[in-house]
């Protein structure tokens, strides 16, 4: 299965298919993931940073606030 940022999107919705899921975004440090409206996040305990820079600075806040499209951002806890 693919990358997907939000796991209604799933070929098979099922305990099995989430957790591997989950478990691969956990593996490539996507903290956050999305179930419908449902914000999931998998704390893997170590400081996480996508290109360099925190997943909770100010830059992301702004982006996240700032963002006409929010539906086409990744989950993020600012997103909701």
């Amino acid at each position: 299965a693919g990358k997907t940022d939000d796991l209604t999107l799933l070929d098979v919705i099922d305990a099995q298919h989430i957790a591997e899921a989950l478990s691969r975004r956990h593996a490539n440090e996507d903290m956050y993931t999305a179930i419908g409206p449902v914000l999931v996040a998998v704390n893997p305990y170590t400081a996480l940073s996508k290109m360099g820079k925190s997943i909770v600075s100010d830059d992301v806040a702004w982006h996240y606030f700032l963002e006409p499209n929010r539906l086409t951002l990744a989950p993020h806890v600012f997103k909701v």
